[in-house]
């Protein structure tokens, strides 16, 4: 019988090796999502124009640094859980069960907006799905607003979902660690919502 004194520790590795994989390269955004009995796992889904769109937040990074922002405000609770966090392009590969946030990250161009509304359509359908938008590729809050504010409009009207608007974020700004600490601070308090508390960011109506 294994000594109960080891069993911090073998959580504390099995943690840290299902979310290697972003710290020792991430073979692109089709590869299975990570799993875990204690862990709190954040999908985020990518509708990124890669073509014609601005330079935008590249998202291996914002996975790394998501789950970093996540993991320093919300420390181990007894159990152990530790937050996961993954990419896809595919929305059947999200796992809309869990109950959490689904994160679309957005480019904010017309065929970043477009290419959103197809990945969203794609999800299974359910009256709790919770799904945030994050636009990246401007610095220009006033474009990021009207690029969620299409993009909502269609959602709502077309496939009945509410969008959270979980704003922007740009790479080049000098206020990059503050938006991740933010971002991070919402994606909590959908979660803590999600999972019968009481606060949450407000949705679009």
């Amino acid at each position: 019988m294994r000594n109960p004194a080891w069993r911090p520790a073998q959580h504390h590795a099995e943690c840290l090796s299902s979310i290697s994989h972003h710290f020792l390269g991430h073979p692109g955004p089709e590869r299975d999502a990570p799993r875990g009995p204690m862990s709190r796992r954040i999908p985020i889904l990518c509708a990124e124009d890669r073509t014609n769109g601005p330079p935008g937040l590249q998202a291996t990074y914002l996975v790394e640094a998501l789950t970093r922002q996540l993991d320093l405000q919300s420390p181990r609770g007894a159990d152990g859980s530790c937050w996961q966090v993954y990419l896809t392009e595919r929305p059947n590969a999200v796992d809309t069960t869990e109950g959490l946030l689904i994160l679309v990250l957005v480019t904010a161009s017309l065929r970043g907006i477009r290419l959103a509304y197809m990945r969203i359509k794609q999800l299974p359908r359910d009256p709790a799905l919770r799904v945030g938008i994050l636009l990246t590729g401007t610095a220009d809050a006033d474009m990021a607003r009207r690029c969620h504010g299409r993009l909502a409009l269609g959602v709502r009207h077309f496939l009945g979902v509410r969008l959270i608007d979980l704003g922007h974020i740009s790479p080049s700004s000098s206020a990059l660690s503050a938006a991740l600490a933010r971002l991070a601070q919402q994606i909590r308090g959908v979660s803590e919502a999600s999972a019968g508390k009481s606060t949450s960011p407000a949705e679009n109506n």
